[in-house]
């Protein structure tokens, strides 16, 4: 019997890290048992830069030895021009597999993963859970599974490319048809797209164990957890043989105690508002009143330099750093931080603060629009609550990436009545909400 594993764990309580121990340990022991492992297993990533670092901490940290540790190759890297513009998941299956070239090093490493009866540890972006399918992987791992939603779990593909490489005998007509006949791929106007959570369908048939990790995921009460199949579309035979081969395990772990504590502003700081210019200026009074490494967290590049103009007027002798990707390097040794919501440390990072200031990102109306008519058109859930998620993920991520020890004081001072909301939501952090009192004004810092 298959199992899936839902492990919902509080951000910074070890998810990732239990799980790259666990898989460790079987490719080392089947090493010591049988001189090389037997067990095939994938690991999926939300970044291309997490996926080196994880590699890295496999090899370094839990001694898998590097020649059983492989990386896969993300777009951007592909060393086929149709690669970088024309990928897709299962079309760099396709294309691979049928390629003719004998020197291209990315046809190499697809090829040798899916022929591959060898165990080890295969790296890559969550781009690649087809690959759980088509390389009979053992143990899928997804790390931070929720980054998938919705985007990840939709994959467009024009249809003029996909014609283009029909012409040029790539791909055979009669490999779409059976892709669509498996409901992996299906034609909607001038897109191709892959519902990429059918996936999940076939990786918990195929797979030994699926491991679905996540710090954020989706409320209950949104209506859209992540489902493997709806039963009014599938047979009732498909149904009970999923629930006859497959288990399905949910563990929630959040800290027992802790010595987080602050207030959260009970109004909405809108972006560009005078209240908010008031609110920066007041920034710098409530750092130097606080003391200790402090973090930052606002809306924008464009706010971030602002306030960072005027931390160094105010505060000339404290050293500043922000998440550009000129100086993020600098973070760990600034005493104030200053980051954007969703920006590059929005996962992964560990810049583990003794206060957090944050400001609330405001998505712009004619982007909300935008994104609100993506959603009408492939989702059949409610769009509103999909987008809220979104917001609310992507703020309490990157909160968290200053909040990484449970046992030491933090101070959190957060500037919108949003954030009580968002950090009640999850089941991995409302726990977090009676360590927050309501308050009117700024002035109860003074």
């Amino acid at each position: 019997m298959g199992v899936v594993r839902f492990l919902l764990y509080a951000p910074a309580m070890g998810k990732t890290y239990s799980s790259k121990k666990y898989v460790s340990s079987i490719l080392t022991s089947e090493i010591g048992r049988y001189g090389s492992p037997k067990t095939k297993i994938l690991w999926l990533t939300p970044l291309r830069s997490l996926r080196n670092r994880e590699r890295y901490d496999l090899i370094h940290n839990f001694r898998t030895p590097a020649k059983y540790a492989h990386l896969l190759p993300s777009k951007e890297e592909a060393g086929c021009p149709l690669m970088r513009k024309n990928y897709s998941p299962i079309l760099s299956l396709v294309l691979c597999l049928n390629c003719p070239s004998k020197n291209c090093w990315y046809h190499q490493l697809i090829k040798e993963y899916i022929e591959s009866n060898e165990g080890g540890i295969w790296v890559g972006t969550h781009h690649f859970l087809p690959f759980s399918i088509y390389g009979h992987a053992k143990i899928v791992v997804v790390d931070e599974y929720d980054a998938m939603i919705p985007f990840n779990l939709i994959t467009t593909i024009p249809a003029d490319q996909v014609e283009k490489l029909i012409q040029m005998r790539l791909v055979d007509k009669e490999v779409l048809r059976k892709l669509h006949r498996k409901g992996m791929l299906y034609k909607w106007g001038d897109v191709y797209w892959i519902p990429m959570k059918v996936f999940f369908y076939h990786v918990s048939l195929y797979a030994k164990e699926l491991i679905l990790l996540s710090a954020t995921p989706p409320p209950r009460e949104f209506g859209f957890e992540l489902t493997f199949f709806d039963p009014d579309q599938v047979p009732e035979d498909v149904v009970d043989s999923f629930d006859m081969n497959v288990r399905i395990e949910e563990k929630v772990v959040v800290p027992k105690t802790h010595k987080i504590e602050g207030c959260v502003l009970g109004e909405n700081i809108y972006v560009r508002s005078a209240k908010r210019e008031a609110v920066l200026n007041e920034i710098p009074r409530i750092v130097n009143r606080l003391g200790g490494k402090t973090t930052i967290i606002v809306a924008s590049k464009r706010e971030r330099e602002r306030l960072r103009n005027i931390l160094e007027k105010r505060l000339p002798n404290l050293k500043i750093a922000t998440d550009s990707e000129y100086e993020y390097h600098k973070l760990s040794d600034a005493d104030v931080r200053v980051i954007v919501v969703g920006g590059l440390v929005n996962r992964g990072w560990d810049i583990d603060s003794d206060n957090v200031i944050a400001l609330w990102q405001y998505m712009p109306p004619n982007e909300k629009i935008k994104l609100l008519q993506f959603l009408t058109d492939y989702l059949d859930t409610s769009q509103e609550n999909v987008l809220t998620y979104i917001e609310y993920r992507k703020h309490v991520q990157t909160l968290f990436r200053a909040v990484r020890s449970y046992s030491n004081p933090h101070t959190l001072i957060l500037l919108d009545s949003n954030y009580y909301s968002a950090l009640n939501s999850f089941r991995t952090t409302r726990f977090l909400t009676p360590s927050l009192r309501i308050v009117k004004s700024l002035d109860c810092l003074h």
